[in-house]
C-alpha cells in the first residue's frame, strides 16, 4: 500500500482521494430528488412560498466533467414539481 511509505497526508490524499473523484466524476455528482406538490403558483423570485422552504436543497459546486469541487461558486437548488409544472430555484453567487 502506498501509505505504508510514510508520504505526506496530502500527497496521499491526491493519490487516493482525488484521484478516485476524477475517476468515477459522473457518478459521484450530487442528486437531488423533487417533490411533487399539489398545487401550482406563478414564481416570483422572492422563495416566500411554502413550497421552497420545504424543498431540500442540493448544492452544486462540482465539475460535471472533473468532478473538481468549487465551493466558491456554490450554488444551492430547490426543485419540486406539480402535474403542470417543474419549479426550480438557483441561489447564484453571481
Amino acid at each position: 500500500m502506498i501509505s505504508n511509505i510514510n508520504l505526506p497526508p496530502a500527497v496521499l490524499r491526491k493519490v487516493y482521494f482525488d484521484n478516485a473523484r476524477r475517476i468515477f466524476a459522473r457518478s459521484l455528482l450530487p442528486v437531488v430528488k423533487a417533490v411533487k406538490i399539489n398545487r401550482d403558483f406563478v414564481p416570483d423570485g422572492s422563495l416566500n412560498e411554502p413550497e421552497w422552504k420545504s424543498a431540500m436543497p442540493c448544492r452544486l459546486e462540482y465539475g460535471i466533467r472533473d468532478s473538481v469541487a468549487r465551493p466558491n461558486l456554490s450554488t444551492p437548488v430547490r426543485l419540486f414539481w406539480s402535474d403542470e409544472v417543474l419549479y426550480l430555484s438557483f441561489e447564484s453567487p453571481y
